[in-house]
């Protein structure tokens, strides 16, 4: 028998970022959306993993990308590159990768879908993704740091329809998120 966590379509067809403020700058820095892979789905690159009891993890490197390695393009104007870390907990059994790991091609917008492993019993999937300064869009990738006063606002659209129990936004600030 079969069972998946729930599936978390994280970032399902479009994630949009954007950094606001009173100053003469605003920009989209992020824009995750549109069409990656040209036909059914590409699995996310799962280099830097290990398990441990029950417990499989892909471990973050900002500099490994999570991101497919191949087959896999960003639209023009979009984000491509991402990073990120995952894990897995099977009650059961040991997992030896997560059930599902890739960016799947969908009408509507190409999604990043994450599912736990299999096994008997509740699985727990726990995990981000983050985009590096180095592929914002729109001139912001470098120059000046970018800055956040009580005026500034981030957005964070996910479509209607996309199991994630809980999508926080997150900046970091040197070595603090």
């Amino acid at each position: 028998m079969k069972t998946l966590a729930r599936p978390l379509a994280l970032l399902s067809a479009l994630i949009l970022l954007a950094l606001c403020s009173t100053s003469a700058f605003a920009a989209t820095i992020v824009d995750w959306g549109g069409s990656y892979v040209p036909s059914s789905f590409v699995n996310l690159n799962m280099t830097g993993n290990g398990t441990t009891g029950n417990t499989y993890t892909r471990y973050y490197s900002a500099s490994t990308k999570l991101s497919p390695t191949s087959g896999y393009t960003a639209p023009s104007g979009k984000s491509g590159n991402f990073y990120g870390a995952l894990e897995t907990t099977q009650p059961s059994a040991v997992p030896t990768t997560l059930g599902q790991y890739r960016v799947q091609d969908n009408v509507a917008g190409d999604r990043i879908q994450l599912t736990g492993g299999s096994g008997v019993g509740t699985n727990t999937l726990l995990g981000f993704i983050t985009f590096l300064r180095t592929d914002f869009l729109n001139g912001t990738s470098t120059g000046p740091a970018l800055s956040f006063d009580a005026s500034s606002s981030l957005v964070l659209n996910i479509p209607a329809g996309t199991n994630a129990t809980a999508v926080r936004m997150a900046v970091l600030n040197g070595s603090t998120w």
